[in-house]
């Protein structure tokens, strides 16, 4: 057709490029005004794909700290070690969120520590102490290999987003952080303990 993009599909067919359809059916102001809208769209759902991980992860680390009392042995250490990657995230969440100000070389730094710090996860469960103030659940020993599985995932999405940080594309930062909030938010919701309030 004259005036569009075309393209060769599967058995010969012709597709058509979406945004030189809308210039040869509305023009191109219009076109460019549709495309534009796309796009900003595709931008907030990130965005508040982004802000929806971090406002849980922020509850839960608030949760942790106040657990912590009176925990001793393998669960202070597993306890504090989980706070200290909630920490870190609150920090992330902070600059994806817009309630600070995007430091990309500071959220590469906060990212590779959660990544230094997966390792650590699993070989703290290995004793199963469920003890208070644990909130560990039974789930974790009777489903070790996806439990450990998240451990792993939670270092690689976290080196992920350290690498792509240190690009300075906030978009992908985004992206990125969403990934690795639902590592943790999975981990929590199968193998903690459900608050009462």
């Amino acid at each position: 057709m004259p005036g569009w993009n075309t393209a060769s599909g599967k058995n010969g067919t012709k597709t058509v490029n979406a945004k030189s359809l809308m210039r040869a059916s509305c023009g191109h102001k219009e076109a460019r005004f549709f495309f534009e809208k796309e796009m900003q769209m595709r931008r907030n759902k990130y965005f508040y794909g982004a802000a929806a991980i971090g406002t849980v992860l922020l509850v839960a680390a608030s949760q942790t700290a106040l657990a912590h009392g009176g925990a001793t042995g393998v669960v202070k250490e597993r306890m504090d070690l989980m706070s200290s990657i909630g920490d870190r995230m609150k920090v992330i969440a902070a600059m994806v969120k817009g309630e600070k100000s995007f430091d990309a070389e500071t959220l590469a730094v906060k990212a590779g520590e959660i990544a230094e710090r997966g390792p650590k996860v699993a070989p703290t469960f290995h004793e199963k102490n469920l003890d208070e103030p644990s909130e560990a659940l039974p789930a974790i020993w009777t489903d070790w290999d996806k439990f450990e599985g998240l451990t792993q995932d939670l270092t690689r999405e976290a080196a992920k987003l350290a690498a792509t940080a240190k690009d300075g594309d906030k978009r992908a930062v985004m992206v990125q952080f969403v990934k690795l909030g639902k590592v943790c938010s999975a981990c929590h919701t199968d193998y903690r303990k459900k608050k009462d309030h």
